[in-house]
């Protein structure tokens, strides 16, 4: 049987990395603090330090929830540059030979090798979603808006970080990968996400609408629309499966290959 103990003991270090590093509590901080202080509500239209804004009248909570997911999309992007150094590349680099050599050195077998992968991927997902939940709540608060449609935003970004590490995982067969290759590979997973919604843009008039609503795909500035909750859902859980698989396809293994 597999034993997550061991996988635990892989991962451990980089999750309580994660969670000690003060730059995701500063980028949470200056994040409240821009989308809440700075603005206000005069006579029918949004202002930034009392100054009126061009563009955002109306509704007073449809230009809140406007203003707040451009700005959560603003953060989307720079998380996920932060992701493709501190995730998605040494997700890669968990594949080389100098880095399986060194875990040859550890009892685990490849599928507990594989389900540490996994839970790196989850960990990073359940993390960042967690910041971006707060976000999320602190802001709509204090503005005093329905939050529905910004947490449809919250799983979108958990999505996007477990469907990218997915891909990553699922391109696993026991091939030799130099380190421009892996590069390449996680620049793929980076923009992969985002450039599906331009297949299903292409596809649209190919399939019907009520399975054109399954389409999978997640990126920032997505339109605001409650049907993301099935293609951010199915971008997930897709990126589930592609964790999963990595770890099932490894039972057939007893000890690591090069």
């Amino acid at each position: 049987m597999i034993n997550l103990n061991k996988a635990w003991v892989i991962v451990k270090p980089e999750i309580i990395k994660l969670l000690n590093s003060y730059h995701w509590l500063i980028l949470l901080g200056v994040g409240i603090i821009i989308a809440t202080l700075p603005f206000d509500w005069y006579q029918e239209q949004l202002t930034f330090f009392n100054i009126p804004l061009e563009g955002y009248q109306g509704a007073r909570e449809t230009v809140y929830i406007n203003l707040l997911h451009e700005l959560f999309s603003w953060a989307w992007i720079c998380i996920a540059f932060y992701l493709f150094s501190g995730l998605l590349l040494p997700l890669g680099d968990s594949f080389s030979v100098s880095h399986l050599l060194w875990l040859r050195l550890t009892p685990c077998s490849p599928w507990e090798i594989a389900a540490a992968r996994a839970i790196r991927v989850i960990a990073y997902g359940v993390w960042v979603g967690a910041l971006a939940l707060i976000w999320v709540l602190v802001t709509s608060l204090y503005h005093h808006i329905y939050p529905a449609n910004l947490l449809l935003d919250v799983l979108g970004l958990v999505s996007y970080i477990i469907f990218a590490g997915g891909m990553i995982a699922l391109l696993d067969f026991d091939l030799a990968f130099d380190y421009f290759s892996k590069m390449v590979i996680a620049v793929v997973a980076l923009f992969f996400p985002s450039l599906l919604d331009l297949v299903k843009l292409g596809i649209d008039n190919l399939i019907d609408a009520q399975y054109a609503r399954y389409f999978p795909f997640t990126h920032p500035f997505a339109r605001v629309t409650s049907e993301n909750l099935y293609h951010f859902g199915v971008a997930g859980l897709l990126g589930l499966f592609f964790l999963g698989f990595h770890i099932f396809s490894k039972l057939k293994y007893r000890t690591v290959k090069n």
